[in-house]
């Protein structure tokens, strides 16, 4: 049997046949999502953020030129910026807000002042 060379074909076409047009509609969607999450986190970090839209197309070829065509769509969007924390680990290995190398100073109650307090800018004033 003698190959016949055809050239190139538009893969535009390709996907857009595919699966009945379903890849190219999802892959418009997530490609809106994907800008529109790109775009929040620049602007909540005032800095570059960076994603990625991988489509994957499988083939299998059946004798007598019969392909199975599958695919899938990967979006990968920024993560978003999250508040920090900090902790030490106890002797025991556990997590702790409170540095426990840190001496803890006793909590006394004060009482209040016997006399009113003075607004020392009256006073100065009055001088």
């Amino acid at each position: 049997m003698e190959e016949h060379e055809e050239g190139p074909r538009s893969f535009t076409r390709f996907l857009e046949t595919l699966a009945d047009g379903d890849a190219v509609a999802e892959l418009n969607e997530k490609l809106h999502r994907l800008g529109s999450h790109l775009m929040h986190e620049a602007n909540a970090r005032g800095a570059g953020v960076k994603g990625d839209l991988t489509l994957k197309v499988s083939f299998k070829v059946e004798p007598h030129g019969v392909v199975a065509i599958l695919y899938s769509v990967k979006m990968k969007e920024p993560e978003p910026r999250r508040a920090g924390s900090i902790a030490w680990l106890t002797e025991g290995g556990n997590f702790t807000a409170q540095n426990p190398r840190q001496q803890k100073l006793p909590l006394v109650e004060v009482s209040a002042p016997k006399k009113a307090p003075v607004n020392l800018g009256e006073e100065a004033a009055n001088d």
